[in-house]
């Protein structure tokens, strides 16, 4: 029994694929459709081709854009880097270091006095 239906499937489907064959055949046989199915591949290649032109360009476009923000944020961490070059450069300078000492620190040098001026806040 399994050999007359395996049997039955090749030859339905050999009955198929002649039918397809043969549908095939006479549509390329014929000159008005062969030219009709010359201008849809055509049509195709040409929708094809339009599709991956714009997509390409607007793909150029965004990464053209990202391209400009990445450079800006460059700049500014190139900024951000020479300001705290500076700044390095200044906390290794005995007058920097003397600012900070009397400033934050309210260190003063021997010999010298601190005037402190009182603010009276009327109410």
């Amino acid at each position: 029994m399994p050999a007359e239906y395996i049997q039955r499937l090749k030859e339905s489907d050999n009955l198929f694929i002649q039918s397809i064959v043969d549908r095939l055949g006479v549509c390329c046989m014929k000159r008005g459709r062969r030219f009709k199915i010359r201008y849809l591949l055509l049509l195709l290649f040409l929708l094809y081709f339009s599709y991956t032109i714009v997509f390409q360009q607007i793909k150029s476009y965004k990464l053209s854009i990202q391209e400009a923000e990445l450079e800006e944020q460059i700049k500014i961490a190139i900024e951000e880097r020479d300001r705290l070059k500076r700044e390095i450069e200044l906390l290794h300078t005995d007058d920097y270091i003397e600012k900070i000492a009397r400033d934050e620190l309210g260190l003063v040098k021997s010999g010298e006095f601190i005037y402190k001026r009182q603010v009276n806040s009327k109410n």
